[in-house]
């Protein structure tokens, strides 16, 4: 019950809030080929196929996704921004200034279409006291398809 009274509150807030204008940032995706970290030799994955070790313990490099968010433009009241991923948990919270970049590591592709980590996230422009007064909303579909604030914007 206090599940479904906390994913109201959240759709709720999200509607609540308005999406900044697509003039007023750029966000770009920028790949980088990573070597997957070493796994545990302590550690267990009983859930997954012959397939997903093999994946998993493969050395080959793979693309590794950043975003790096232009503040083009700042509303009146906006002062900071907060990230946050699809759980609410915030990663980056700071004061913001026009023509700030802000780099978001976000992880590796297949990981995101796979859902092993987080796949959508929100930027959220506060005011002084906090308060959220736009935000941005980026969504990865399991297909790849990337959308901002709704919007499809490429495919990995």
């Amino acid at each position: 019950m206090i599940f479904l009274h906390l994913l109201l509150y959240v759709i709720q807030d999200q509607q609540t809030i308005p999406t900044k204008p697509a003039e007023e940032y750029d966000l770009k995706i920028q790949y980088e080929f990573r070597q997957r970290p070493a796994p545990s030799v302590n550690q267990v994955q009983v859930d997954e196929s012959r397939l997903e070790r093999e994946k998993r313990l493969d050395g080959s490099p793979l693309p590794y996704l950043i975003l790096n968010l232009h503040v083009i433009k700042l509303g009146p009241q906006e002062m900071r921004m907060k990230a946050v991923r699809g759980t609410r948990e915030s990663f980056i919270n700071r004061k913001v200034k026009e023509g700030d970049i802000v780099k978001m590591e976000i992880g590796f592709v297949d990981d995101l279409k796979d859902r092993t980590i987080d796949f959508e996230y929100e930027v959220v422009f506060l005011n002084d006291k906090k308060g959220p007064q736009s935000r941005i909303h980026v969504f990865v579909e399991e297909d790849g398809t990337f959308k901002i604030n709704g919007e499809v914007r490429g495919k990995f």
